[in-house]
């Protein structure tokens, strides 16, 4: 019994707090459904930054917010859109949209947004591309991108030129795309590119040369600093169970 008032009494102060400092009614919600971890959450999530008033504590409050209504901003952006339709608003909602995974409607906004003076908007017409190759539109893809550098020919970006890489790949064009992707490992940063790289020549039977890729990236990252590890982190594991494939091919991963 007294842990059942205590959990009451921690709710209602609570529930108070948000009343008074007018947080997003989604609090009260979980408050009373989950009392105790509704609470300890709020108390995590709203209380203790507020208290400390800090930047690590307002990303603490984004990313729980983002958790328990992952929706929220983009409602925020929809009517956004609604009261002015532009450019502006058109691709904030896309980006939006591209974070959810909701690439179909991303499309049509990106697409809204490319109109009149900004039609040959190269950060738009990139972030399209990236919407484009996610649904498989590979051809349009690299189409896009295509239009991207004759309208822009002085815009750069590593990210762009891997994406154009691997969509000339898509579509078979093979040759132009060992073409990219031997520019490609000359001065990417990371180790996505020599794996994209690696990937293709396993792709066309290479496996050799395939293997010498893979162990660069596996040569540099033994030797590199913790934060390269932690970025790359994703991309590492893939590279060795490429590797793995590809020398141990009776290994199941």
């Amino acid at each position: 019994m007294p842990i059942l008032l205590l959990t009451v009494f921690f709710q209602i102060l609570c529930g108070i707090h948000v009343v008074k400092t007018g947080q997003e009614k989604y609090w009260i919600y979980l408050i009373i459904i989950l009392p105790a971890l509704g609470c300890a959450i709020y108390v995590i999530a709203i209380i203790i930054p507020e208290l400390l008033a800090s930047y690590k504590g307002q990303q603490v409050i984004k990313k729980v917010q983002k958790k328990i209504a992952p929706t929220r901003d983009l409602r925020t952006l929809r009517n956004q859109l609604k009261i002015s339709d532009n450019v502006e608003s058109r691709a904030n909602l896309a980006d939006e949209l591209v974070n959810l995974k909701q690439y179909d409607e991303a499309l049509i906004h990106y697409k809204a947004a490319l109109a009149g003076i900004h039609s040959e908007n190269p950060e738009i017409l990139l972030k399209l591309a990236f919407v484009q190759f996610n649904v498989e539109q590979y051809q349009a893809c690299q189409q896009t991108l295509d239009f991207l550098i004759q309208h822009n020919p002085n815009f750069r970006s590593q990210e762009g030129h891997l994406l154009y890489a691997r969509a000339v790949e898509a579509v078979g064009n093979s040759t132009k795309a060992e073409q990219e992707y031997e520019t490609l490992v000359s001065y990417y940063p990371g180790p996505e590119a020599r794996y994209y790289y690696a990937n293709f020549l396993s792709n066309q039977h290479r496996s050799t040369e395939a293997i010498k890729q893979l162990e660069e990236i596996q040569t540099y990252a033994n030797v590199a600093p913790k934060y390269y590890k932690n970025i790359h982190k994703h991309c590492l594991s893939k590279v060795r169970k490429l590797y793995r494939e590809l020398t141990q091919p009776n290994t199941k991963s």
